[in-house]
């Protein structure tokens, strides 16, 4: 394959990833209106912004995350106190996972 059809071909992919991004930015700014219309929003309001539905699953503090960052703004949780809830959850399950 020639170079220039390699870049016509990157071009083509990176066309399609914009137009796939472009719908899911569509998406979510739709949910944030219909939040922002509803007023009070709550934890289970705000699940679906997260990748796994759950703080519970989301990485922790040391890696980026807009979506989680976003979620802990709404709902008033800092750095902090989501390092130490992680660490609390680590915990139980430290504490059934020896249990068995």
């Amino acid at each position: 394959m020639n170079p220039i059809d390699v870049e016509l071909e990157r071009i083509d992919s990176n066309l399609m990833e914009i137009k796939r991004l472009e719908k899911v930015l569509i998406e979510r700014k739709r949910k944030l209106i219909e939040l922002k219309e509803k007023g009070k929003v709550g934890y289970d309001d705000l699940r679906e912004f997260l990748c796994f539905k759950s703080l519970a699953y989301c990485c922790g503090i040391e890696k980026k995350c807009p979506n989680r960052d976003f979620v802990l703004k709404m709902l008033g949780i800092s750095h902090e106190e989501y390092k130490r809830m992680k660490e609390e959850f680590d915990e139980i399950i430290s504490r059934n996972v020896q249990r068995k």
